[in-house]
C-alpha cells in the first residue's frame, strides 16, 4: 500500500504545484477571475492532505515520533517540517477561498502565501517523480 500511496503524493504534487501557479497567476488580475482557479487548486490540495496524512501517519517507514529518528535531518524533515508546511499551506487555500466568496482583496495575498507554503513543503532534494 505504501508504494502506491507514495506515488498518488508525487504525482499529485505536480498537479497541485500547478494549478496553484495558474490560480496565483490569475490573483493578477481582477477578484472575479480568481474564483474559478482558486477551487481545483483547493480540491486539489485537500486530496493531497489527504495522502499526505495516510502515508504521516501509518504508511511511511521515514516518519517517526521517537525521540531519535528526530535527529535525523531527513527524518525530522518529514515528520514535521513537511506536514507542518502542507497544513498552512490549506489553511491559507482555504481562508481565501472563504475571503473570495465575500469580496475581500486580501484573498490575493492569501493565495501567494498559500503558493509559498506549497513550495517550501516540497522535498526539492527527493525524486521529482516516483514511479
Amino acid at each position: 500500500m505504501y508504494p502506491y500511496a507514495l506515488i498518488a503524493h508525487s504525482l499529485l504534487r505536480w498537479v497541485v504545484l500547478a494549478l496553484a501557479v495558474l490560480a496565483a497567476v490569475s490573483a493578477l488580475g481582477p477578484l472575479a477571475g480568481i474564483r474559478r482557479r482558486l477551487l481545483p487548486f483547493v480540491i486539489a490540495l485537500d486530496l493531497q492532505v489527504i495522502v499526505g496524512l495516510a502515508l504521516w501517519i501509518s504508511l511511511s517507514p521515514v516518519t517517526s515520533f521517537s525521540g531519535g529518528a528526530l535527529g535525523d535531518v531527513e527524518a525530522r524533515h518529514f515528520t514535521m517540517v513537511h506536514p507542518a508546511m502542507g497544513a498552512a499551506a490549506v489553511v491559507l487555500a482555504h481562508t481565501a477561498n472563504v475571503f473570495l466568496k465575500r469580496g475581500f482583496p486580501q484573498a490575493k495575498v492569501l493565495l501567494w502565501l498559500a503558493l509559498a507554503a506549497v513550495l517550501l513543503a516540497v522535498p526539492w532534494g527527493r525524486p521529482m517523480l516516483r514511479l
